[in-house]
């Protein structure tokens, strides 16, 4: 997790680590 923002939009790329 990078930021709470692009979570949000890529959530399933965020628990992957991609952002």
């Amino acid at each position: 997790m990078v930021s709470n923002k692009h979570c949000v939009r890529l959530y399933s790329y965020c628990l992957k680590g991609i952002y």
